[in-house]
């Protein structure tokens, strides 16, 4: 009887969450001169080896001088995730968790725009940091570009990431996410995801 209330207790090793991650902006932008040029850009994010997909291509919106404009993407992805547990910590934190990163890869396009270019930067978030996630977060990560710019400010990514819960969620958009379609503000959409 002992041993049942026990094993009761217990935690278990792994949590799976749900997040629908709002890919927000990138700025400032750009970080030099040399990419002012730019046509359309867009993100490949990656979650492990079974998760991954990009959005829409975007063409950035330039200031008057470099540094000032911005990448606007306002488009969202459903990311299911399996967090493990960290038996590691000392004192039982329920809430700390093994890494488990996702990576966002900012891509200029090729002129025929069918064959992404060369990373222009990229940025990691921890999901692990955020854990289960109860509400809305917002969230920025410095994006590190694959080249040196000097003197310029570093851009940042900014994201959102909130909790599906599945009574909140509109019947056709639950369907649509269920089927691995990336969102944008429009209600339009692409495929996204390698795996289901």
């Amino acid at each position: 009887m002992v041993l049942g209330l026990r094993a009761k207790n217990r935690q278990s090793a792994s949590v799976q969450v749900n997040y629908l991650i709002q890919v927000q902006e990138i700025k400032p932008w750009p970080p030099s001169q040399s990419l002012r040029s730019l046509r359309s850009v867009l993100i490949q994010w990656e979650n492990g080896e079974r998760n991954s997909g990009s959005t829409n291509l975007v063409v950035p919106s330039l200031g008057s001088v470099v540094g000032e404009g911005k990448i606007e993407f306002n488009e969202s992805f459903r990311l299911p995730v399996t967090l493990l547990r960290d038996m590691s910590v000392k004192g039982g934190d329920a809430d700390a968790f093994q890494k488990n990163c996702l990576e966002f890869n900012l891509f200029e396009t090729r002129r025929d725009k069918t064959v992404k270019g060369q990373v222009l930067a990229s940025a990691i978030i921890d999901l692990a940091d955020y854990g289960v996630v109860k509400e809305a977060l917002s969230i920025s990560a410095p994006m590190n570009c694959k080249r040196s710019y000097g003197n310029t400010n570093q851009p940042v990514l900014f994201i959102k990431i909130q909790p599906v819960n599945k009574g909140r969620t509109s019947s056709s958009s639950r369907d649509n996410q269920a089927k691995g379609e990336l969102l944008d503000d429009n209600g339009g959409g692409s495929v996204f995801c390698l795996d289901e």
